[in-house]
This record gives structure tokens, sequence and C-alpha cells, in this order.
């Protein structure tokens, strides 16, 4: 009996490795991802990520894309080079798509809106 049982654990073995394999190479997209780094460059409707170790990645903004500084919507050229920034994106034939990004504000920009706020 113990022979049986070794063939039925490597046969689900093999079928959860064949599931995963498939499941990997479907043709879908990958899902949604997260990176973060600073913005090196912005052009057309690119932009450009150099993350913490040193990876730089490139991303296209889709159609539908938003951007967010302090939760306020901005356009892609609003968004200041050097800047930390959070970027969600799906891989599409080997294409980074951006959906969201999110710059990180500093402390200038809560100094900015603190002001007005006061005044209110």
């Amino acid at each position: 009996m113990p022979y049986k049982s070794g063939l039925i654990q490597a046969a689900l073995g093999a079928f959860g490795a064949l599931a995963f394999v498939i499941s990997q190479w479907s043709g879908k997209t990958e899902g949604k991802r997260q990176a973060c780094g600073v913005v090196e460059k912005i052009e057309d409707r690119r932009i450009y990520i150099k993350e913490q170790n040193g990876k730089k990645r490139e991303f296209e903004l889709g159609s539908e894309a938003a951007i967010f500084l302090n939760d306020k919507r901005i356009s892609l050229a609003e968004v200041p080079v050097g800047r930390t920034a959070m970027v969600q994106f799906e891989t599409r034939k080997r294409q980074n798509v951006a959906k969201l990004v999110d710059v990180f504000p500093t402390h200038e920009d809560t100094e900015a809106a603190s002001p007005g706020e006061a005044g209110a």
C-alpha cells in the first residue's frame, strides 16, 4: 500500500505544478502590482521610476490612469521630478501600464495647504 500512496502524492503534486504553470502562461494580464521609487523623468505618456534597490522601471500611462498628490488629482505634467511615488500597474505584452500614480507629499505640501485651512 505505501507504493500506491506515493504514486497518488506524486500525481497530485504534478497536477498542482501543471495548474500553476498554466495559470502563469494563460496570456492574461499578470494582475496589479506596485512599484515605489523616485521619479527620474517624464516624457509623453511615460513615467520613469528608480526604485530603492536601484532598479529602473518605465511605465506607460493607461487610458484611464489616475495621478494623485496629497489626495488631489493632478496631470502628468504636474508630477515633480525627484519626488517619491508609488505606481500601481499591470504588465501587458511585456509593457508596464500604470493604472494609478500616487506622489508622496512632502512637508512643503502640507504647509502650503495649512494657511488656507486656517483662514477658513
